[in-house]
């Protein structure tokens, strides 16, 4: 009984709203869709850094281990 009471207040209010006059140009779009690219572009570097960071880890200690060989083999 509840949630229809609260079904049919939200559709009173919801039809008993004013149009607005206000114009949105495309600037606005084009806005949301720079911030949103960022926010994502964001995301998957954050993303790649964190994924990538045992293998570099992996490759470093790689390096070391072959440079440690050569300079013993070569003192």
């Amino acid at each position: 009984m509840r949630t229809l009471i609260a079904c049919f207040t939200f559709m009173l209010l919801a039809l008993s709203a004013f149009p607005v006059s206000a114009y949105n140009g495309p600037g606005s779009g084009v806005s949301f869709l720079a911030a949103l690219w960022s926010v994502l572009a964001g995301f998957f570097v954050v993303l790649s850094a964190i994924l990538f960071w045992p293998v570099r880890a992996f490759l470093r200690r790689r390096r070391e281990r072959r440079d440690a060989a050569r300079s013993q083999t070569a003192g």
